[in-house]
């Protein structure tokens, strides 16, 4: 089965939408195996696609770049869902979304499944300082203080930026380490640090 459709040009534009859709169909199937707290393997999906794994692999990449963008896709959710339950007249509360986003984690069976099944692939997906999930976590970390910063209408006493960064190792200090030792993670006293550091 071939992944490009010769139907604009020679075939460059039909190539690229049919790229897209195939890896949005990848994260979709990815999404319902990982919910299932199922192993995301390479050849698993592609069979169940019926594609072969040299097209799976070019419409996501390898193996670590698929589950991140998988993991991704529900972190979203559920900062999104985070960020609707913080908002208070029409304005997102960051600590509220943030406390929200903190219970959402730890009531994901499927990411503390996968953890502790596969403990140092998962760390260095979570974790990674260059990957999806860490650089785009701080990104959305970023973009919700700097509304935070508006919603105020005064600065806070570290930039977003900075704020960002420390924000998301304290979380990934409680929460992953405990995981992975079948400890229950206390998200709590990260909570009361990020408290401190929004006054």
């Amino acid at each position: 089965m071939t992944d490009g459709v010769d139907e604009v040009h020679g075939g460059h534009v039909g190539r690229v939408s049919r790229g897209v859709a195939g890896r949005d169909a990848v994260i979709k199937l990815g999404r319902e195996v990982f919910a299932d707290c199922q192993r995301l393997e390479m050849g698993d999906l592609a069979a169940r696609l019926g594609i072969s794994r040299i097209t799976l692999y070019r419409w996501v990449g390898d193996r670590e770049t698929l589950v991140s963008m998988v993991l991704w896709s529900l972190t979203e959710d559920l900062l999104e869902a985070a960020e609707r339950r913080a908002t208070v007249n029409g304005e997102v509360v960051f600590f509220d979304a943030y406390q929200n986003f903190n219970r959402y984690l730890l009531r994901s069976t499927p990411l503390i499944h996968f953890i502790r099944e596969e403990p140092q692939f998962a760390l260095k997906t979570l974790t990674r300082p260059d990957g999806i999930i860490r650089t785009r976590l701080e990104a959305a970390f970023r973009a919700m203080l700097e509304r935070e910063v508006k919603r105020r209408g005064r600065a806070l006493e570290l930039a977003p930026e900075t704020l960002a960064y420390v924000i998301l190792c304290l979380g990934e200090s409680y929460l992953y380490p405990p995981i992975v030792l079948n400890h229950e993670p206390d998200l709590a006293k990260a909570e009361e640090v990020v408290r401190l550091l929004l006054r």
